[in-house]
This record gives C-alpha cells, structure tokens and sequence, in this order.
C-alpha cells in the first residue's frame, strides 16, 4: 500500500508543479462510525497534500471529490472515477471491519468508531517514508 501513495505522492506533486522541491506529505484519514446520525455520513474519506485538504468521499454522496482548486483543474473525469471506486470499496471493507471488531469485543449497542490514517512523506532528501495507522474508539489498534 505504501507503494501506492508514494506514487499519489509524486503524481500530486507533479501537478502541484514547482512545488515539487522540499518536503511534502501525503495524508488520508478514514472514519467510519456504527450508529447512524441525523446529517452526519457514517464513512468519511478526507485527504490531505501539506495540510491542505484536497478530496473527500462521504458515505451520503459516494463521490471522491476535489476540495482544491488545482486538483479540479488537473485532474480529469477518469481520475474522479477511479477514485471514487477505491473509496466506495474502502467504505464497503472498513465497514464489515468495524461490525467485525463489534462482534469480537461483545459490543452490539452504542456507538462505535473505526479510523485509519495512512500516507507517505517525501523528505527533503529525496527519501520517502509512509505509514498506516488503525484505531477503533478513539484507541490505537495497529500501526504498521
């Protein structure tokens, strides 16, 4: 997976253009939540280039999205598509994750929470790092 968004990583960059020199981060954080609640969506994709956000999927409109002007204009409606296809497949993962741990910690009532960070940093030596990092209620569960 970490291949994955080193490639992210550089495409990004190679759109961002002049930015490409310096360090730079790649951030995703994934939630999904177990009880349904009036306006809010029960997954939610956000992602992150240097702090700035720049996608978001949520589980109300099933769409990867840009948040980012130079995203919109850079990125083309296969892009969008194929996006949107990760993400509606890490909604449908993460959320048989969650009725999983659910069922093996006993906990059939109330609301539960399932998170995941991941990305990859592009340091100012030219090496690339990534991580990924798993929580359920707001505790850490695995880090790789």
């Amino acid at each position: 997976r970490v291949g994955v968004l080193e490639l992210g990583l550089g495409l990004l960059l190679g759109v961002l253009g002049g930015a490409a020199s310096g360090p730079h981060s790649l951030r995703y954080f994934d939630t999904a939540v177990s009880d349904l609640s009036p306006g809010l969506p029960q997954f939610v994709i956000v992602g992150y280039v240097d702090g700035e956000v720049f996608v978001r999927y949520d589980s109300e409109t099933h769409r990867m999205e840009p948040r980012a002007d130079w995203m919109a204009a850079n990125a083309d409606q296969q892009y969008w598509e194929g996006q949107t296809n990760i993400a509606q497949n890490s909604e449908k993962i993460i959320s048989v994750s969650l009725d999983t741990l659910r069922e093996r910690y006993n906990q059939s009532r109330g609301s539960h929470t399932w998170q995941r960070m991941y990305g990859c940093d592009l340091l100012e030596d030219g090496g690339i790092t990534g991580f990924q990092q798993y929580g359920y209620d707001g505790k850490d569960f695995i880090a790789l």
